[in-house]
């Protein structure tokens, strides 16, 4: 290894390090990680495919820890069945993301993200364990499988959307939803991976770099966040979700 690529690897770990610290809290590590990638050799695809398998190991660690650490009696969610479709939908994604036009997609994004942040910004009972379901487990399965379809074939704010869904559609306190998120984000994560295997363009030694830096920044920013809950939880959702909108806005 030339000391020009070692480098490289060192940048890369760096990078990836801090996505997966920012990832377990509020998403978003993807437009942290990608752009390296780009700016390392990598084609947009194969930036694409590689991202996803070091994301793999940040969300798994992260949902790890979280499940580790949140008391049993919370984990009401069927997430079994959430995991799955989000891995299927995010597979459909992935498998015709050339046929999707995303385009159109990608310039809608930066006003989701925003209504994302202010919705998050305003919210005043994020904490709360009383609020109501507004749809049913059923029902939340589509919005599971159209996030997850999102992720595999675009994929910026995918953490930040599921959070949305979580919070304000099955009224779930911010913590147990970041728990929920990583878990469900984990699944599009995989599904997608998978299929980028298949059609052979990862990138396996620079993935498996940044896959290292991702998990020690899961672990950090995932513990973090089981501290200090909503007090770092909601700050770093609504920067993220502002700062992934300009990136977007500027690209």
């Amino acid at each position: 290894m030339g000391e020009t690529e070692l480098y490289i690897y060192v940048i890369l770990f760096l990078v990836a390090f801090l996505a997966g610290f920012v990832d377990s809290i509020a998403g978003g590590g993807g437009l942290i990680a990608t752009p390296a990638l780009l700016l390392a050799g990598l084609s947009p695809l194969n930036a694409l495919a590689t991202n996803k398998l070091q994301a793999v190991f940040g969300s798994s660690t992260a949902a790890v820890n979280y499940h580790r650490k949140i008391e049993p009696s919370n984990k009401k969610e069927r997430l079994l069945i959430l995991f799955f479709v989000s891995f299927v939908g995010s597979i459909l994604g992935t498998i015709f993301i050339s046929s999707l036009d995303a385009v159109i997609l990608i310039k809608l994004i930066p006003i989701l993200l925003i209504g994302v942040a202010l919705f998050f910004a305003l919210k005043k009972d994020l904490d709360s364990i009383n609020r109501n379901k507004v749809v049913t487990f059923y029902s939340f399965l589509l919005i599971t499988l159209l996030i997850g379809g999102y992720d595999g074939s675009v994929g910026p704010g995918t953490g930040s959307f599921f959070m949305l869904a979580f919070v304000s559609l099955r009224g779930m306190p911010l913590l147990l939803a970041t728990y929920n998120t990583k878990v469900v984000n984990f699944a599009s994560n995989l599904g997608s991976l998978i299929t980028f295997i298949y059609l052979d363009l990862v990138n396996w030694t620079i993935g498996f770099v940044m896959a290292s830096g991702q998990i020690l920044g899961a672990y950090c920013g995932s513990n973090l966040t089981i501290k200090k809950g909503s007090k770092i939880i909601k700050p770093t959702l609504v920067t993220m979700s502002l700062l992934m909108s300009l990136r977007l806005l500027l690209a």
